[in-house]
């Protein structure tokens, strides 16, 4: 997400690596500036990203709490919905069909 937040948090995260970020305003969802989250479109852009090794989404939690299970449903594994805090992330690693909690 373009977001000032989001992407201080993309900042912490990639901090000392190797790692270019893009930033999308289709991640930015905000009910109160009328962008409303569309999960597949997320999707399909998560999805899109096959040539890298790590793909890190910073967004918000319309999609961090909804998205995960569907990225593991596409890749055949079972991921629930969970509840993510600011500050908290759910991290998935996708070729060995794991799913864990960062708080």
């Amino acid at each position: 997400s373009p977001a000032v937040r989001t992407k201080e948090s993309a900042e912490i995260i990639v901090a000392g690596k190797d790692i270019k970020g893009e930033h999308h305003d289709l991640l930015w969802s905000q009910s109160n500036e009328n962008r409303a989250p569309d999960l597949q479109l997320a999707l399909s852009l998560a999805l899109k990203q096959t040539n890298h090794d790590t793909v890190i989404i910073v967004t918000h939690i319309e999609y961090v709490e909804d998205l995960p299970p569907l990225l593991a449903k596409h890749y055949s594994f079972s991921c629930p919905r969970q509840q993510v805090r600011k500050g908290e992330a759910v991290v998935l690693i996708l070729d060995e069909r794991m799913v864990f909690h960062l708080d």
